[in-house]
């Protein structure tokens, strides 16, 4: 069996540098913790506010070193294919191939 976290950023204490901080540390402690993924969503509302989860799963795979990223699902009708392709590819390149892509409509 394996464990994993969705990280949602939803605009708790107001301040989304202070969020965003906090949703790195739980990624920083489930790699730590030995969960086996983190994932994140890509939304575009008060529900969540991850409008990049490349970006964020960019700075994630810098700050660990065994989990395994996944996109929990970038939004391909937002998006230009080659950008989600190009940017995507780059998050599997500094995680050292520990990416999980998953795509929606």
């Amino acid at each position: 069996m394996k464990f994993g976290i969705l990280l949602i950023a939803p605009n708790v204490s107001g301040d989304y540098t202070r969020d965003f901080t906090e949703l790195l540390e739980q990624a920083i402690a489930a790699d730590e913790l030995g969960y086996d993924s983190v994932w994140v969503t890509e939304h575009h509302s008060a529900f969540g506010v991850i409008g990049s989860p490349a970006v964020l799963l960019a700075a994630i795979a810098m700050k660990t070193s065994r989990v395994r990223l996944g996109s929990m699902a970038a939004i391909l009708p937002y998006h230009r294919p080659i950008h989600i392709a190009e940017s995507y590819a780059l998050v599997d390149v500094l995680s050292g191939g520990r990416l999980e892509l998953g795509v929606g409509r």
